[in-house]
């Protein structure tokens, strides 16, 4: 059977136009809690209106729409509903195109998003007596579901503020990565819970607070958070590695190659070796690291500073709990965190 796009006046076919990609309508899933099975759904829906034809009497496994519909020449991930080719768009002759929520951005807008990659380092910690400033910022925006899926768009600096991770761009890049693997709950869409955990984690915000926040109860949040950690360090854990020396050859910062050439491979504090003092060519190679050593200590309170949870009270059952391969809570919470800081620009420059 000959594939043919089933937009009203449109005359694509697979084996004529092989250039083109042709997309199945969007299949409800069930099987992946009722997050998944609603925002299916819902993309199923809006196709079907924006197309806007009779399939009674069609067999709707066949229906195809050709990717000259959408205005990147492609369709949106699920999860990125705030795409302008979340459903097709372009040249629906016929079709009775629904008007657009009032939160989806424009093309242009949403572009913007898209191509904001310079990115600040962030070095004001937010402290607990800050986090009412914080939240003042919301005034426009209900304590309810309204709050993930608005407050972010198009806000860098919120994103930044909140989570930890410099743009929005690259916030929804991640949680593509994880949303497979976080867990499903009837109270919270998955990247409600993804938020939830992130500013946890960057304001160190009490479970009481977080609760109230998102209107679940504590013991919800609670659970979910452990959930997610065990989620995100099975993900991310793998890109915290000692990478080969090839690799440390290729990346090593100028200002490390300046003392160091490309032998440098760790950083550790000189010792006397048992010495009264240390010989001049030891002083030599102290100074030389001392002068690269900071950049290391730059790293590491960066970390503490982008996520505060490092810097408070950490509840004995994170340091108690651990996994079969026996690591605690608190190491699964202190790897993200790094991981997390890896998505944004290197703090030594590399040239």
């Amino acid at each position: 059977m000959v594939l043919k796009c089933s937009i009203y006046g449109c005359n694509h076919r697979k084996d004529r136009e092989k250039d083109l990609q042709y997309y199945r309508l969007p299949a409800v899933i069930t099987n992946q809690g009722a997050e998944w099975e609603k925002l299916t759904a819902d993309r199923r829906r809006e196709w079907l209106a924006r197309i806007n034809q009779d399939f009674s009497t069609k067999n709707l496994t066949n229906v195809r729409i050709c990717s000259t519909h959408f205005i990147s020449g492609k369709k949106a991930d699920l999860h990125d509903r705030l795409n302008p080719d979340w459903a097709p768009s372009i040249g629906l002759r016929g079709a009775q195109i629904l008007a657009e929520p009032e939160e989806t951005p424009s093309v242009s807008r949403y572009n913007r998003i898209k191509n904001r990659t310079q990115r600040r380092l962030y070095s004001e910690e937010i402290r607990g007596d800050e986090i009412d400033s914080v939240i003042e910022d919301f005034d426009d925006v209900n304590v309810n579901s309204k709050f993930v899926s608005t407050v972010f768009v198009e806000d860098d600096d919120k994103v930044k503020q909140l989570t930890g991770i410099n743009t929005y761009a690259v916030l929804m890049v991640v949680f593509e990565y994880l949303a497979n693997f976080l867990p499903c709950s009837e109270s919270l869409s998955k990247f409600e819970i993804f938020i939830m955990t992130l500013m946890r984690l960057r304001l160190n915000l009490s479970s009481m607070f977080i609760a109230y926040l998102f209107q679940v109860s504590q013991s919800t949040v609670s659970r979910l958070f452990s959930s997610t950690i065990d989620a995100m360090y099975e993900r991310l854990h793998p890109s915290i590695y000692w990478p080969a020396r090839e690799t440390l050859e290729k990346t090593m910062p100028m200002q490390f190659r300046k003392h160091f050439g490309r032998k440098c491979a760790v950083i550790i504090d000189s010792f006397t070796r048992g010495q009264n003092q240390l010989s001049a060519a030891d002083i030599e190679t102290t100074r030389k690291l001392a002068n690269v050593r900071i950049h290391v200590e730059r790293v590491i309170g960066l970390v503490r500073q982008k996520y505060t949870f490092l810097n408070g009270v950490i509840p004995i059952r994170f340091l108690m709990q651990k996994d079969e391969n026996d690591v605690s809570t608190i190491d699964k919470i202190a790897l993200i965190c790094c991981a997390l800081i890896n998505f944004n620009d290197s703090i030594v420059a590399v040239d």
